[in-house]
């Protein structure tokens, strides 16, 4: 192969390769989480959360951004019974609570 050849294949192949980093820089954005304390969370999260705890002790609490709005995330430990994850808005809506277990599966 000539040299002007394989110069014109390394350059297809890195533009190819572009929109996958792209891809990844977004998806590595929108997962990042934080930690944050219930005294910074907004009323309605926090209200949501506490009622959605059932007197469960908080172990974790996250915010994270999905699809460009925030979505905060709670860790619960039971005292009997499974840890269990909650799923919250920014306006308050629960948007999902599951089992530990069961969202560790579905990250997968």
């Amino acid at each position: 192969m000539s040299l002007r050849w394989t110069a014109i294949v390394a350059m297809v192949a890195a533009g190819a390769a572009l929109p996958l980093g792209g891809a990844y820089a977004d998806e590595q954005e929108e997962s990042h989480e934080k930690n944050v304390k219930l005294s910074e969370l907004p009323a309605a999260v926090k209200d949501t959360i506490l009622h959605a705890s059932g007197g469960a002790q908080i172990t974790k609490l996250e915010s994270e951004m999905e699809n460009g709005k925030p979505i905060y995330e709670a860790h619960f430990q039971p005292e009997k019974g499974a840890p269990f994850v909650v799923k919250v808005d920014q306006k308050g809506k629960l948007i999902s609570k599951e089992a530990e277990k069961e969202r560790e599966k579905n990250e997968k």
